[in-house]
């Protein structure tokens, strides 16, 4: 080809090398991988995209020649001996790695990890496949490895890498598959879009991807796979920023509303954009983050919640928001277990479905099955800070505060500045009475996220109970004065230490009143033992579903 004096573009010259390579394990390994890269560089030579590194007087004749030696050189390919295909069986773990955003732009890097989440989402769908999840992938962000090394310690067949660059309006991504034992790359394609593309990439790449991987898929799952909500590219830009400050809660919650809101405003039937904004009205109203009154929250996110599920019956987001509503707020407990049934059965590679549907059970006093979703969402994600906290959780709300601690060991293990493992190692020191330590964590989660109300609260407690009551009392008219929401179980609970079970009760009575997502935890919460003898207590708990 570089003899036939045409200026011959680098990424042709590539073509009919890989075709020539020696090892059969380089060559392309059937006629229509070929195929599908041969065109990305004619679409890239008529775009001008390819720069040429050779170039002589033209000569037609043999640059003629030369295309149909190597349409030739293709054809033979499929029809060698030596032709082979990785088995499907060979890859049984895939992890999508986060797409590298060579724009060098940080601002937007919400497309490139946005495109990742997609193909993830979409890929967990396949039959016979572990697809590892996003918290598990995403810590190699930035990060220059060696496949074969990400093999070894995610423990996976395959990986899927992705390199996203933005020119105004055209963006180009290159993606490959690579095996992991042996670095060889399975598959690679350049796909050249424009902005308002964005939206059949995501499909294209999951197909491609798909059909390499040899995997026979259902006519459900295809279309579980390929579902996209909507067509409009602004209302597509909008929902990806949203998820991408969802990732980044809670600070991030305020901007993920404002642009879920713009998605859906943009597309009105756009509904992951409506279970967007329910999810994330869903984070405000409970007691983790404590944004707002949970009478205000809540019914917004139910009437988003049911705006999407009316657009698509089947998204598995819906029903996760309208079951933490059904839990936290309504306390309509079968509702609730049937919405969470629901999403599982939709996406059970969803690890934050099963952490809240961990929840439940704890509200309902079933702790053997509250152990088992907890463990399965730490088995579908390992390495997701609030899965591997929640384990500490469950083991506080059911009295075994040593299997807390060991929990809590190893999240400061992987995450050592972690404000939830600090906070429950504080609970569980306290539930052994070793006062001095349980002070110690939550003055270290304190400093972590000082304006976390609950944390203040947890601080109070045990002040209060080791006799330091004027720093608790201080504490205590500090969330009074608080000009944001401040939750009154958590005064309630700075009260309890105080030893001011009056006016506990009162603040326990006003969260009741207000329907706070702590009431479904009454029963289980252990820092409210010292009331419940109390007549007041138990008229109160009367009001709640048994």
């Amino acid at each position: 080809l570089i003899d036939s004096g045409r200026a011959i573009p680098a990424d042709l010259q590539r073509v009919v090398a890989r075709c020539l390579a020696k090892a059969p394990e380089d060559r392309y390994q059937s006629i229509k991988e070929a195929a599908i890269e041969l065109r990305s560089v004619i679409r890239e030579i008529e775009s001008g995209a390819t720069q040429p590194i050779v170039r002589r007087r033209p000569r037609w004749p043999a640059l003629l020649a030369a295309v149909i030696a190597l349409i030739i050189i293709v054809a033979v390919i499929a029809k060698r001996p030596w032709q082979t295909r990785t088995p499907a069986t060979s890859i049984q773990s895939l992890a999508i790695l986060p797409f590298a955003n060579a724009t060098r732009n940080p601002d937007t890097d919400y497309i490139s990890d946005g495109i990742t989440d997609d193909i993830i989402n979409s890929l967990s769908q396949l039959p016979n496949i572990r697809v590892l999840a996003r918290s598990t992938v995403f810590r190699y962000k930035k990060k220059e490895a060696d496949p074969r090394e990400i093999g070894k310690d995610l423990g996976v067949d395959a990986v899927v890498l992705g390199e996203f660059r933005q020119l105004r309006d055209l963006v180009n991504l290159k993606v490959e598959l690579v095996r992991t034992s042996d670095g060889v790359q399975l598959w690679g394609q350049q796909y050249n879009r424009s902005a308002s593309e964005l939206l059949n990439l995501h499909d294209d790449i999951v197909r491609d991807v798909s059909e390499h991987l040899q995997i026979r898929i259902s006519g459900d799952a295809a279309k579980r796979m390929s579902r996209t909500h909507t067509r409009n590219p602004k209302a597509y830009e909008a929902y990806l920023k949203g998820r991408y400050f969802w990732t980044r809660r809670p600070a991030g919650l305020e901007k993920a509303l404002a642009y879920f809101e713009e998605a859906r405003r943009i597309d009105p039937a756009d509904a992951l954009a409506h279970a967007g904004v329910a999810l994330t009205y869903d984070a405000m109203g409970t007691w983790e983050t404590g944004r707002l009154p949970a009478n205000v929250a809540f019914p917004r996110a139910k009437a988003s919640a049911e705006q999407a599920l009316a657009l698509d019956p089947e998204l598995a987001e819906g029903y996760q928001a309208l079951a933490f509503e059904q839990l936290h707020y309504e306390r309509d407990f079968p509702a609730a277990e049937s919405s969470f049934q629901r999403a599982i059965s939709l996406k059970p590679s969803d690890s934050n479905v099963h952490h809240f549907y961990s929840h439940y059970f704890i509200a309902r006093g079933r702790t053997q099955e509250s152990l088992r979703e907890s463990l399965k969402a730490l088995e579908l994600d390992p390495l997701d800070p609030p899965v591997v906290t929640h384990l500490a959780w469950h083991y506080i709300y059911t009295r075994q505060p040593d299997r807390a601690l060991e929990q809590c060991v190893n999240a400061l293990a992987l995450y050592p500045d972690s404000y939830f493992a600090h906070y429950f190692r504080g609970l569980a020191y306290e539930q052994k009475g070793m006062m001095p330590e349980a002070i110690a964590a939550f003055r270290r989660a304190h400093e972590l996220v000082p304006n976390a109300t609950f944390g203040i609260a947890g601080l109070g407690h045990a002040l209060g109970l080791s006799g330091h009551k004027a720093e608790a009392r201080s504490l205590l008219q500090q969330l009074e004065s608080d000009p944001r929401y401040v939750s009154p179980f958590d005064r309630a609970i700075i009260n309890i230490g105080l030893g001011d079970h009056d006016k506990a009760l009162n603040e326990l009575n006003r969260a009741l009143a207000e329907s706070s997502s702590w009431c479904i935890y009454f029963r289980a919460e252990p820092r409210l033992d010292p009331l419940r003898k109390d007549p007041r207590f138990i008229a109160l708990m009367e009001r709640l579903p048994v």
